[in-house]
């Protein structure tokens, strides 16, 4: 059971890390694991005590629940202090795993593409700390599906940066992929390391370029390409902030 103060209920404290299920498999479950341990290290969160035994412990869930294609959460909250801003952290930090099937080739997104609408970046400066307190993704992201839209995609001074919960990719007119480069203005997930590298094993072109313009969503020889962080597999847009964009 989980303490109503527990510091991920009190104050938002935790991170969280997603990965998919294939077969009953993990996908690149060891990365996953080393993007919790950063996480956990940034935002000052004690390992859970079941940290060693957790690759174990993931599979053992997935086969009680049965869940061949799917998707596991796992999520680290800093455990039951009193309610204060600068309580020591607790000794025994909270650990909560949860799994669920998913189809996720036969999403509608999946089949036929995105509709997003692009809107100001009004999150917090440390966008690479994958935290649980998620209020403004929410927030923007039910804004665009009220305005008809699938997803949202921030941008600030410098252009596009990402979604409400997906790394933004650019594809050039001679097959040069592009992308915010890493720092802690966006989340770089292992799904996202993973495209980069296969880019690149495959004799493409990466650019990290910080200067995406959003002119390039009226640009007809470039188009979007999004993925999704864990949750999911690649997926292509059609359409940003309304205009369209043509795959060449």
């Amino acid at each position: 059971m989980i303490s109503l103060f527990d510091r991920g209920c009190t104050f938002g404290a935790g991170v969280y890390e997603v990965c998919i299920s294939g077969d009953g498999k993990i996908v690149d479950l060891e990365d996953h694991l080393a993007c919790l341990d950063r996480l956990l290290e940034s935002a000052g969160i004690n390992p859970p005590p079941q940290r060693s035994m957790l690759s174990g412990l993931i599979h053992d869930i997935l086969a009680k629940n049965r869940v061949g294609n799917g998707v596991v959460y796992i999520q680290v909250t800093p455990g039951k202090t009193p309610r204060n801003f600068v309580a020591l952290l607790a000794e025994r930090s909270t650990l909560l795993i949860r799994t669920g099937t998913a189809q996720l080739e036969d999403r509608k997104a999946f089949k036929n593409g995105m509709r997003v609408q692009v809107m100001l970046d009004i999150r917090w400066k440390r966008r690479d700390i994958k935290t649980t307190t998620l209020i403004p993704q929410v927030m923007a992201k039910r804004a665009a599906l009220s305005a008809g839209f699938d997803d949202v995609i921030f941008y600030d001074d410098l252009g596009s940066k990402e979604g409400s919960s997906l790394n933004v990719f650019m594809v050039t007119a001679d097959g040069a992929l592009v992308t915010r480069p890493v720092s802690h203005l966006i989340l770089s997930g292992c799904t996202c390391n993973t495209l980069i590298e296969f880019t690149i094993h495959n004799g493409m072109t990466v650019i990290e370029n910080p200067d995406i313009p959003m002119i390039i969503c009226q640009t007809r020889k470039k188009y979007f390409s999004l993925v999704r962080p864990a949750s999911s597999f690649l997926l292509w847009n059609w359409s940003l902030g309304g205009n369209h964009l043509l795959l060449q």
